[in-house]
């Protein structure tokens, strides 16, 4: 929860309320129908410019027009008597893709007409399917984890948007001659013609040649995911490969790419997660990534939204989040066999307008919220700023969106402690895109566990440095920190502080791994 900052201290711009759900993004809207469940979420764009999100709930299929992000508005609906923990959205030319996996749904692939909003069925194929993938470049439509083909692939031929054509099926349990072997696909994505297939419990991936049809190839392989291989999508490059690992809880987003050494395998290279609820707890679960230009979007349950900067596919660098579930917030996450948060995200609208759907919580636009070298907002304190509670005080933020708090332990050292950033039980005071300067020898009094306290200065090396001081009484002039944090919440942003033994200003922000940085600045605020 978050609240304004209603201190008496002079502000040099007029701060926004934040709520304390993201960090470098922000919610546009969020829309929730009463006692429904949400599944997977789609977007589209028609020729005129008119922008459109598909969103599944557990019963209903709905369009929204997102083309204001802020105001979506419901042009559809569509119920189709089923209910289905899976439901699944892609689309191309003038139609919308659907599908289900649940029985006893038996409509196989149900095509919306944009133009009309008509439905049509074709079951002749299969009558269920957990996921579909569209190939725009080649006009094709992938059909995944159907109750036919032994759950394998179906391919159609989408020239034709309205009317598929079947073209083949592909069973990788025959393509591997073995063929007793659960090969089960459950996601699917495909670019230039080569197949990434996540194959569930039996923790494998395959690349598959696609070019010909009639003669599909298993290019790699990768054995030994750690985890059910739940989706996965390439850079846009297509030298990386990012793997979500659904089930058990606590496992990373894997980083593959085709072995140096034995182009017929993957080699798994590195993988990386950044938990909202850490230190409290590491067991968040990652649903579904997608790459959009240097940037890896992930649906992340109860994590919400989080966006990776991939320029760099090797190493990926969280650069902004949404909490979308902040429902447990501060208090670890739910068991293995709980579902619960963020199922799909679309990042691909050209307006920059990121689609979101939460299972509990509805359907959220969303936007990007980077800081801007130019942003110059600043808090002026004109007393010394007092955490007069232990355990309470200035947080900083690092450049992956971590919370460190500033305190100062039993010996008078300024520490930056790790913190949960979010708390549904706790009302935080925010500042957006601002320093907090001090000017005239004040600073940051902190008062440590033993109940003294200490004043946050530099010294000639512009080290953090504590000094002994005696507590401000109630009636001393200062402004005071009493029940919650003030978090500074960009991360470029921090504590200004004038170093007497060098005559300049100095900003503090905070590394990812807990340690000051301290930046000379041309100028007092």
């Amino acid at each position: 929860m978050a609240k304004f900052l209603f201190i008496p201290i002079f502000f040099t711009l007029t701060l926004p309320l934040v709520v304390g759900q993201g960090f470098n993004m922000i919610k546009k809207s969020n829309v929730k129908i009463p006692n429904q469940l949400y599944t997977d979420i789609w977007g589209y764009e028609r020729d005129n410019g008119q922008k459109f999100a598909v969103v599944g709930t557990r019963q209903l299929t709905l369009i929204y027009n997102v083309t204001d992000c802020g105001n979506p508005v419901q042009v559809f609906q569509h119920n189709d008597s089923f209910s289905s923990v899976w439901r699944d959205y892609k689309t191309y030319g003038n139609a919308i893709y659907a599908t289900a996996d649940q029985s006893p749904y038996t409509q196989g692939l149900q095509i919306i007409n944009m133009d009309n909003y008509t439905v049509t069925n074709i079951s002749t194929h299969f009558e269920r399917a957990h996921n579909i993938f569209v190939d725009t470049a080649h006009a094709r439509l992938y059909v995944a984890g159907s109750n036919t083909v032994s759950r394998g692939l179906i391919v159609y031929d989408i020239s034709n948007p309205l009317t598929p054509v079947h073209l083949s099926n592909i069973q990788i349990n025959l393509l591997v001659n073995a063929p007793n072997l659960n090969t089960y696909v459950h996601d699917v994505y495909v670019r230039n013609n080569i197949a990434y297939t996540s194959n569930g419990s039996i923790k494998k991936m395959y690349q598959l040649d696609v070019s010909n049809l009639n003669n599909v190839q298993v290019m790699a392989t990768y054995n030994g995911a750690e985890g059910y291989n739940h989706s996965g999508w390439t850079t846009e490059d297509g030298v990386y490969v990012y793997e979500a690992l659904e089930v058990p809880k606590g496992l990373p987003i894997n980083i593959y790419r085709r072995s140096q050494t034995n182009q017929n395998m993957l080699e798994k290279i590195g993988d990386f997660k950044d938990p909202l609820e850490s230190p409290i707890s590491e067991n968040n679960r990652p649903h579904n990534p997608f790459v959009h230009q240097d940037k890896l979007y992930i649906s992340y349950y109860e994590d919400g939204v989080q966006v990776y900067d991939v320029s760099d596919g090797a190493n990926p660098t969280r650069i902004a989040y949404f909490d979308t579930y902040p429902n447990n917030n501060g208090t670890g996450y739910g068991t293995n066999s709980t579902f619960n948060g963020c199922w799909g995200v679309y990042p691909f609208m050209s307006h920059g307008c990121i689609l979101a759907n939460d299972i509990e919580n509805g359907f959220y636009t969303l936007e990007l919220d980077l800081p801007d070298p130019n942003d110059n907002g600043n808090v002026s304190m004109s007393e010394d700023l007092v955490q007069d509670i232990s355990g309470k005080g200035i947080v900083l933020r690092s450049p992956k969106g971590y919370c460190f708090q500033v305190g100062v332990d039993t010996s008078g050292n300024i520490t930056l402690t790790r913190m949960v950033c979010e708390s549904t039980s706790v009302v935080e005071n925010y500042i957006y895109k601002s320093d907090i300067s001090f000017a005239n020898g004040k600073s940051i009094v902190a008062k440590n566990t033993n109940g003294n306290c200490y004043k946050m200065g530099l010294n000639t090396l512009n080290q953090v440095t504590g000094t002994s001081v005696t507590c401000p009484q109630p009636t001393t002039p200062s402004f005071r920190i009493n029940n919650s944090n003030l978090i500074i919440d960009t991360y470029t942003k921090g504590i200004v502080l004038y170093n007497t033994f060098l005559s300049n200003c100095v900003r503090l922000t905070v590394r990812d791994d807990g340690t000051f940085i301290a930046t000379n600045l041309t100028g007092c605020p």
